[in-house]
């Protein structure tokens, strides 16, 4: 892990967010659509399409489509009731029945939880990027394959051990062949599909 460096100021310019901002309120929305399409697939999908651009540029598009996809599936979850991602399948089993003050309530919520993780991320990074380059990345890594294979043997038994072997080998194959990794989301996007059109 490379030594890492807190920058006082971030460079990007009001014009430069344009750009950004107008593909992650795009992305973000196809995410919100397309069943088991994430916001990695949507960004690699723009930047292909449209560039890369900056670093700083790059990481207001990743969080804009996350922003924009929660925001839109939870608009979704209210008009035709099906939920597209983890996260808002649980706000749906909790609620039953969504209503239109459910998800202004739920809105707003957002809009104060996004303002004060800012701040939060802001002060967070600088305390892990102190010592993030001391870590035993490789150390790391075991302990959260073995954390990961703990917690499917206790959830889901010998079922989930076989599913958590088979998706490692389907992760595996790409970077074997040496393409790239989102393009094994197939696995998901296919038969995701094919069960809501049945």
């Amino acid at each position: 892990m490379p030594k890492q460096r807190i920058a006082e100021v971030i460079e990007l310019k009001w014009k430069e967010l344009l750009k950004p901002v107008s593909l992650s309120v795009l992305s973000g929305s196809l995410v919100s659509i397309f069943p088991a399409l994430g916001p990695a697939q949507s960004a690699a999908i723009a930047t292909r399409l449209f560039g890369k651009g900056s670093s700083y540029a790059y990481l207001v598009l990743l969080g804009g489509i996350n922003t924009v996809s929660m925001l839109m599936g939870l608009i979704t979850m209210y008009t035709i009731g099906k939920a597209r991602n983890g996260s808002i399948e649980a706000v749906h089993e909790m609620l039953q029945n969504v209503s239109a003050s459910h998800v202004f309530a739920l809105l707003a919520a957002s809009m104060v939880a996004g303002c004060i993780s800012v701040f939060l991320t802001l002060l967070s990074a600088r305390f892990f990027a102190a010592f993030v380059s001391r870590i035993n990345y490789r150390l790391l890594c075991l302990a959260v394959i073995c954390a990961v294979a703990a917690m499917v043997l206790l959830f889901s038994g010998i079922t989930g051990i076989v599913v958590l072997l088979t998706a490692t080998a389907i992760g595996l194959l790409p970077i074997i062949k040496g393409v790239g990794r989102s393009n094994a989301m197939g696995c998901l996007i296919v038969p995701v599909i094919i069960y809501y059109l049945v």
